[in-house]
């Protein structure tokens, strides 16, 4: 023992006259093990697409049938949950808000599409779209903070002009700043049309006047008409829409039934599209779509759009078919053109900016289902041939969706990025329009001023309703400082009971009930609705029944204008969503049971591997993830 002590010593003499030599001497010390850090395990690129109104079920045909084959694929390279049950009310913005934050409306107050808040006139409602509200950290914003590049691409509930949402690169929904129109007009003998083509009768022209907000002209179109076809007869057949008595200059080409975009407003970069829908020299008519334009952040990232991609397209127009201005074919077309935009753009902020997360919407399977879901003899113009006409706009619909998702994963290498796929909530069929504001009338509950277009008599009204889909909050116009109220502390339990009475007592033609449930605000805690944006009341709807806001409808009851619905009851199959995920990190051929929605952000921060949203009440779904290296 003693002289392997002596022999340690030794050793430990010898290393250190060999270091001191080296020191001396300038003679480089030798390495004695690794002196680098090893790379940190590569952190994927995430996109979050989200097919508003894909209901779980006719997804889980379109897989089987092949009308989805991309969504197919990934599900068979990655993990796909039962199903995904969305929040109620089952509606487009509060979902989407709730799933980009992992949180239910009772923390975001984001608790309908369309409902009120406190601070504001009891009359005045807020829209979940214009202006989200959003009082939880989105995932994206947690991600910036971790030094994480994101992207917001028409993500409802992301608004271009709240800077504490924001993503690094923010492409927002475009705004509507006209309402669509049909112009009818009276063609007079043309004159001064620099560039006008030759014509065999004498040429014709007309303006049409755009306008904006209460009547607000916005600006004045010119339409050339030509008949350019020797055939001895009038026949007017070339239509030149022009932004000014030129030819030459920025003009839509139009026959009858053609339609054609043109740029209206150059400085917000804003424009629709045209439709000539018949045209003699005594009348021309032409429908006008809403007028679009883009909003995006940065800056820079808002003029490339416009300038590779054009003007956001006018969304397909439900008024314009219920007013007969455009067919159903026109409907699903105008889906078709916008899906394709949005389709584009995604692609391209994923390939240029190469966000680590990525959050994009695409509409169409929503307003398509809304409109088209023609399955129940009561719906209004019902007929067989008809349903089956509009089932195949349907499946149509789902099979477009599903070229722009093989689109998007040919730009996604799933080696190292990961997508999941959501949708918010799916769709029931309705049909029946149910009038709230009417129910609370007759209960002598709100009342209208007289002489003017039903503004609120707010000194005399007890109560008001604000509808999404199949929900409706009702509130009680308490008399609070600031603003003219009705009901005093005192009697608002009874005012409260006199709602929930009349709605519940409401019926349809059959005699049954037409709200699934009616709830106080002390109750809307089982729902997670428990919010101050919350009515003092809250209302869903029975199967087969949506709700309006509208004021002044005499009758509770009208045939529903188009023919599927959310907002319905989150438990109920039809509203189920679906969720599928594949690519970096995520287990392959995996089946989950049933999942929330609010599981989706949980389960991502764990892949981006930053920490945990703080109000986030979803779990992470460890069984379709990777366990770490």
């Amino acid at each position: 023992m003693r002289s392997m002590k002596i022999m340690v010593a030794l050793c430990c003499v010898v290393a250190l006259v060999y270091l001191s030599a080296c020191t001396a001497t300038g003679t480089p010390m030798p390495e004695l093990g690794p002196t680098h850090t090893p790379a940190p395990p590569p952190r994927p690129h995430i996109m979050v697409l989200s097919l508003d109104g894909a209901r779980d079920d006719w997804v889980d045909d379109y897989l089987d049938d092949g009308t989805m084959p991309n969504l197919a694929a990934l599900a068979q390279r990655g993990a796909r949950a039962d199903y995904a049950q969305t929040i109620d009310p089952s509606c487009t913005a509060a979902a989407h808000v709730s799933v980009a934050t992992g949180a239910y409306p009772s923390h975001t107050g984001q608790v309908s599409d369309r409902f009120h808040v406190p601070k504001n006139p009891i009359d005045w409602p807020t829209s979940g779209f214009d202006e989200p509200e959003m009082q939880v950290e989105p995932l994206w914003r947690t991600a910036m903070r971790h030094g994480q590049a994101t992207a917001t691409i028409f993500w409802p509930g992301t608004n271009t002009e709240v800077r504490d949402r924001l993503a690094d690169y923010t492409v927002a929904y475009g705004t509507r700043e006209v309402h669509s129109a049909l112009h009818v007009i009276t063609p007079t003998e043309a004159s001064e049309w620099p560039g006008a083509p030759d014509t065999y009768a004498p040429l014709l022209e007309a303006t049409l006047y755009i306008r904006g907000n209460e009547g607000a002209l916005v600006t004045t179109l010119h339409l050339l008409a030509a008949d350019s076809t020797d055939d001895q007869q009038e026949s007017y057949d070339a239509f030149f829409l022009c932004r000014r008595k030129e030819v030459e200059g920025e003009c839509a080409r139009l026959g009858v039934g053609d339609w054609a975009p043109l740029l209206v407003r150059p400085r917000l970069f804003g424009g629709g599209y045209f439709k000539l829908l018949s045209a003699t020299s005594e009348r021309i008519e032409v429908f006008q779509s809403a007028i679009f334009y883009n909003r995006a952040r940065p800056i820079e990232l808002l003029r490339d759009i416009n300038e590779r991609f054009g003007f956001f397209p006018p969304e397909p127009d439900a008024q314009a078919l219920e007013q007969g201005w455009i067919t159903a074919e026109d409907y699903w077309r105008m889906a078709e053109h916008q899906t394709r935009w949005l389709c584009d753009v995604i692609q391209y902020v994923w390939a240029e900016y190469r966000p680590d997360l990525t959050f994009a919407w695409l509409g169409m399977t929503e307003p398509v289902g809304r409109q088209f879901l023609m399955v129940d003899e009561r719906q209004l113009n019902y007929e067989e041939e008809t349903a089956r006409a509009y089932a195949e706009y349907v499946r149509t619909a789902y099979a477009l969706t599903d070229e722009c998702l093989g689109q998007i994963l040919g730009r996604v290498l799933l080696g190292r990025d990961s997508m999941f796929v959501i949708s918010d909530h799916g769709m029931a069929p309705i049909h029946t329009q149910v009038y709230v504001n009417t129910i609370l009338e007759d209960a002598g509950l709100l009342r209208y001023a007289e002489g003017s277009s039903y503004p609120i008599d707010l000194a005399n009204s007890k109560a008001i309703a604000f509808a999404s889909g199949a929900a409706a909050n009702v509130y009680i116009n308490l008399k609070v400082p600031g603003q003219l109220g009705a009901v005093s502390m005192e009697d608002y339990g009874t005012v409260q009971s006199e709602i929930v009475g009349a709605l519940q007592s409401a019926v349809g033609t059959d005699g049954e009930p037409i709200f699934h449930r009616v709830l106080r605000s002390e109750e809307l805690p089982t729902l997670h609705l428990d919010s101050l944006n919350s009515g003092d009341v809250f209302a869903q709807a029975a199967r087969g029944y949506t709700l309006t806001d509208r004021p002044g409808n005499p009758n509770v009851l009208a045939p529903a204008p188009h023919y599927g619905e959310q907002g319905f009851d989150s438990t109920w199959p039809e509203m189920r969503a679906i969720l599928v995920a594949a690519g970096y990190g995520i287990r392959s051929g995996v089946q989950l049971p049933p999942v929330h929605l609010l599981d989706l952000a949980s389960t991502v921060a764990s892949l981006l591997d930053v920490r945990p949203i703080e109000a986030a009440q979803g779990r992470v779904l460890h069984e379709m993830l990777q366990s770490p290296p």
